[in-house]
């Protein structure tokens, strides 16, 4: 009887829905605000991708984590930063659960809004998202850059 019991309750155990544990963070805000917040906006395609663990110190984040990417990008077009259009740079990103991570899959193009400090990481809490998705947000980008160029020329 027991048995049964122990076998009963296994099964109504593996049929509740299991609790996942997801990225959590704060949206990222409007265009400008996320334009001003980033040290780098570029619309840049993964050339090449490799998935593995993270070399020891590679990471921002510190922790036990160590699933990650490493992605070389080719600039399509820049915004903000110090890349220009056919430069390269490399992203180390942990894409392991609950990280935040954002994947990316060899030869996509995808606008990046990353911290100005490298190595940069790709994270689902900026405005980071594939070039198909972003484009309503290219011109106001556009009109960013212009106008922070604009304050640069008068600061000088």
């Amino acid at each position: 009887m027991r048995a049964i019991a122990l076998a009963a309750l296994i099964l109504v155990a593996s049929l509740l829905p299991r609790v996942a544990q997801a990225c959590s963070c704060v949206p990222p805000g409007d265009i400008a605000s996320s334009f001003d917040e980033s040290g780098v906006v570029v619309a840049a395609k993964a050339i090449s991708v490799t998935n593995g663990p993270m070399p020891s110190g590679e990471s921002k984040t510190h922790g036990a984590v160590d699933e990650g990417q490493r992605v070389e990008w080719e600039v399509a077009e820049a915004w903000k930063g110090p890349y220009r259009v056919g430069q390269r740079f490399t992203t180390q990103t942990i894409v392991q659960c609950c990280m935040c991570g954002y994947p990316v899959e060899a030869n996509s193009v995808h606008v990046l809004y990353l911290h100005a400090d490298a190595p940069h990481s790709v994270s689902m809490c900026s405005r980071s998202s594939e070039l198909l998705h972003a484009l309503p947000e290219i011109p106001e980008l556009y009109l960013l850059r212009d106008r922070s160029r604009e304050k640069n020329d008068q600061g000088r």
